[in-house]
């Protein structure tokens, strides 16, 4: 029996709505803690982890939307919308990682949807991750799922200096044929 916890959600949802941001966030909390949230459907319980990410937002905590949105897009109803929305509030919190990570999963399943994406967000991005270079393998997987989905800056400009990069790494590696 899961009528506490769905009078609970629906009590979030309304506080949300009146943009009452630390008491949606407080409702929320009980139930997703509670033993029985568990029992709700998979649907139910990634649509309570989007309005906690939103609750979140809107009071500011962006580490707590950030890891709302994160467990939300290991949901199957997760879709192209949602993990921009974890690229986003990844690069609010400077988890470049994820933020690299959640850009290269639209880009290989969803390369339309690149379009939502400011070209500077991709941008800084990259470059951050090219600070860390622990990071070198999960950047150039990245740089290749933008390439392979034809990610374009503004106005249809190719970035051809991210794609040089792709090229240099072939040619350090010897593998002529992807250089090309």
């Amino acid at each position: 029996d899961t009528r506490a916890v769905e009078v609970l959600l629906e009590r979030g949802r309304k506080e949300l709505l009146d943009e009452k941001y630390e008491a949606a966030s407080k409702t929320f909390n009980d139930p997703m803690q509670a033993p029985d949230f568990m029992h709700l459907t998979k649907g139910r319980q990634f649509r309570t982890l989007l309005l906690a990410s939103e609750a979140a937002r809107g009071r500011e905590d962006y580490l707590a939307a950030h890891e709302f949105m994160v467990i939300a897009c290991e949901y199957p109803d997760a879709g192209a919308s949602e993990w921009v929305l974890r690229t986003q509030l990844a690069t609010s919190v400077e988890a470049w990682s994820d933020a690299g990570l959640a850009m290269k999963t639209v880009a290989k399943q969803w390369p339309e949807s690149l379009g939502d994406f400011h070209h500077e967000t991709v941008q800084w991005t990259l470059m951050k991750m090219d600070r860390d270079k622990k990071l070198a393998v999960e950047r150039l997987e990245l740089l290749n799922a933008l390439f392979d989905a034809n990610f374009q800056l503004e106005w249809h400009v190719e970035p051809a200096f991210l794609w040089r990069e792709l090229v240099m790494q072939a040619v350090e590696r010897k593998d002529l044929p992807p250089a090309r």
